[in-house]
Formats: C-alpha cells, sequence, structure tokens
C-alpha cells in the first residue's frame, strides 16, 4: 500500500510540474520483477507527460506479459533521453510487481535558432 501512495503521490507532482510540455506515446519492452512472482517480460504502450527531450516524466499505460500471457496496468516515472528513447520505472497494479521499462517515444524536435542576418 506504501508503494501504491508513493507511486500516485510522485506522478501527481511530475504531472503538475510538466502541464506547460506536450503528453507523448510510447511503446516498447517492459521486464517485471518481484511481487512474489517469476520474473516476465512482454510488449506495452504507454502515455508520457512529456515529449521534452533530457527531462523527467510521468508515465502510464498498459503492457501484454508474454509468459503468463496477461495484462498489466502501471504507472510510474520515466526519463526521456536525447534519442527517441525513455527509460521507465512503473509499478504495475494488476500483477502487483515493479516493472521496468525500454521505450520509443517520437520526442519533440529541439528549437532552432535561425542563423544571424549579415548586412
Amino acid at each position: 500500500m506504501k508503494t501504491l501512495f508513493a507511486t500516485t503521490a510522485l506522478t501527481g507532482v511530475l504531472m503538475a510540474s510538466s502541464a506547460a510540455a506536450d503528453p507523448a506515446f510510447s511503446f516498447g519492452l517492459s521486464f517485471s520483477f518481484g511481487g512474489g512472482q517469476d520474473m516476465d517480460y512482454g510488449v506495452s504502450a504507454r502515455i508520457l507527460s512529456s515529449d521534452e527531450r533530457n527531462t523527467g516524466v510521468a508515465m502510464a499505460g498498459v503492457t501484454y506479459y508474454f509468459n503468463e500471457g496477461n495484462i498489466g496496468v502501471d504507472a510510474g516515472v520515466g526519463y526521456n533521453f536525447e534519442g527517441d528513447h525513455n527509460v521507465g520505472f512503473t509499478y504495475d497494479f494488476l500483477n502487483g510487481q515493479p516493472v521496468l521499462s525500454l521505450n520509443y517515444v517520437q520526442l519533440a524536435e529541439e528549437e532552432r535558432s535561425a542563423p544571424p542576418v549579415v548586412c
């Protein structure tokens, strides 16, 4: 229960602080562990709170696990790197276990300033 409260509180704080950024959609590989169950892996789809590069994000989504053949619903935090990839650490509420994910996400292009005009 403490994990649920901590994850919910942290997700709320991150989402409130990144309200100005556009959300992003990601997909990737997830690895679940702990929770008294064997490690499992699957494919996931998530919504991220920001499409900015080099920034922390809140994330929520679903995962289909290959070994057990079940679906998980998770929420947590992640980090968008310079390239179009993200690493996330979430908690799966349906299966009661933590999840590590490696995701592809289409991040916003960096704004480039116009070259100076020389007269």
